[in-house]
């Protein structure tokens, strides 16, 4: 299953590693994807490795971000802007 994460903070990024961690296709959207790496993990205070998993990706684009597929991800702004057109229309 496809798993959209909005915001990497400390509860975006716990939700994030679990849902990787059974297999999941996360994607992380957040405004500082720089910041993440592939693979994240939950430490204890031990400073033991808990939970890991990995990540497809961590993006600030709500395309990356929310598109189902490759071909929705390409083809999301054409779409939109279709949807604007028509209703254009209907208004004049």
């Amino acid at each position: 299953m496809k798993v959209t994460i909005v915001g990497g903070g400390n509860i975006g990024t716990q939700f994030a590693v679990h849902f990787a961690e059974k297999d999941h296709d996360v994607y992380i959207r957040t405004s500082k994807p720089s910041c993440f790496s592939s693979v994240l993990s939950i430490v204890n205070h031990n400073g033991d490795v808990i939970h890991q998993g990995k990540i497809k990706k961590a993006t600030s684009s709500d395309k990356e971000a929310f598109a189902i597929n490759n071909y929705e991800s390409k083809n999301w702004d054409a779409s939109y802007n279709s949807g604007l057109k028509k209703k254009s229309k209907k208004q004049i």
